[in-house]
């Protein structure tokens, strides 16, 4: 069960879409994780009673969710490459060619998110310099166990985060937050609809990376 003096963390790892749910409210998962729900949500104006009705959260625990920091390291190793660093890679140019569309076709709108493509391409370049020193130096020390001996680069990659967590925040500046204009056609508003969706992803990427893989 959650209650409001469980972490962050736990909720994130216990609740159904919990990720997206602290997302969403702007709650500080990411970078203080280890911040009791009681007062961040305060900080949030709400409170957790507010949010379980918002939200239908089961509490209790009825519907559990796979909580990774009950798995071994080198099966959230896995997971992470396979489900983030992979997807990653894979689906940014297909974003970034829609953004680049989208700004051409839609240049003269008021409202088109001119600079977007660019900033796709940026992110997807710092986060392929970063999950290739995850996966060529960190990963492996860590499967290998060699956690303790692996401060350095952890710290590295945390640092990288902060970046990429203010990369995010450009995103929605240059979409108005993934909202479409009104008049927006059906390839624009797909295209922030893969915008924020990447944008969750990233978000629960790191959120497993800080606060379990590389977590003490």
């Amino acid at each position: 069960m959650i209650n409001e003096n469980n972490s962050l963390v736990d909720f994130a790892c216990r609740i159904e879409n919990g990720v997206s749910i602290l997302i969403a409210l702007g709650a500080d998962l990411l970078l203080n994780g280890a911040k009791d729900i009681k007062s961040e949500f305060a900080t949030l104006n709400t409170d957790l009673d507010q949010i379980v009705h918002k939200y239908d959260i089961d509490i209790h625990g009825k519907k559990p969710q796979k909580d990774w920091r009950e798995e071994a390291p080198n099966k959230l190793i896995s997971h992470l490459i396979a489900n983030f660093h992979e997807s990653h890679r894979n689906q940014l140019p297909e974003i970034i060619k829609l953004a680049s569309k989208v700004e051409a076709v839609h240049s003269e709108h008021k409202e088109c998110p001119h600079g977007l493509a660019a900033q796709l391409e940026k992110m997807l370049f710092e986060l392929e310099s970063h999950m290739n020193k995850e996966e060529m130096i960190l990963f492996p020390m860590i499967a290998q166990g060699s956690k303790n001996m692996a401060g350095g680069p952890i710290f590295v990659m945390q640092q990288e985060h902060i970046l990429h967590i203010e990369e995010i925040k450009r995103l929605a500046d240059l979409t108005n937050n993934f909202m479409p204009p009104s008049d927006a056609c059906s390839t624009w508003r797909l295209l922030y609809q893969f915008v924020k969706d990447f944008k969750l992803a990233l978000c629960e990427h790191i959120h497993l990376e800080n606060n379990i893989l590389f977590a003490d």
